[in-house]
């Protein structure tokens, strides 16, 4: 496939993840929401490999399991929890620093420097995100959207962290 065309599969699907986490929650317990969608996921995945002839266990197979509970259970956890406290849209804004999460993490994690460049970027991002959190946190609701603002940065972290590879490369693996 070219690459305009996965960019624009890419933007279709993740775009409107937000409105199927939105959908799930209220209707079954958190963590029974997560189960049926990434069980579903891994049963079709599995079977769409091993009928290309391409199922096999990964060489560092103890990663590929702690990156899929960050990925898919941990990060979700967070994320669904904090869609039930406070509107999808809200949740899918505190997500977008997850780039800011990365570099932190290279630095922490490889001691690789953080540019200034990313500094900045990531200043005007978190305080963006600052005028738009501010007129929806009020004294009456104020508990349960910190708390949802709560739950969506811990969901963010955990993706964060599953987005780093065994080999130290950065990237989704």
């Amino acid at each position: 496939m070219t690459t305009p065309v996965l960019f624009v599969l890419t933007v279709l699907l993740w775009g409107t993840t937000w409105i199927a986490i939105a959908a799930q929650v209220g209707e079954v317990p958190v963590m029974g929401s997560i189960f049926r969608r990434f069980a579903l996921a891994g049963l079709l995945m599995l079977a769409g490999l091993a009928a290309l002839g391409r199922l096999r266990r990964p060489a560092v197979w103890r990663f590929v399991v702690v990156q899929a509970l960050c990925l898919f259970c941990l990060n979700f956890v967070g994320l669904y929890t904090a869609t039930s406290l406070v509107p999808s849209g809200l949740v899918s804004v505190v997500f977008s620093p997850a780039s800011i999460f990365n570099a932190v993490n290279a630095r922490v994690f490889f001691s690789d420097p953080i540019s200034r460049q990313t500094v900045l970027a990531g200043g005007f991002g978190v305080a963006g995100l600052a005028c738009l959190f501010c007129p929806d946190i009020d004294i009456a609701a104020g508990a349960s959207t910190l708390r949802g603002i709560g739950w969506a940065v811990i969901g963010t972290l955990f993706f964060s962290w599953a987005t780093w590879r065994p080999d130290g490369m950065r990237g989704s693996a």
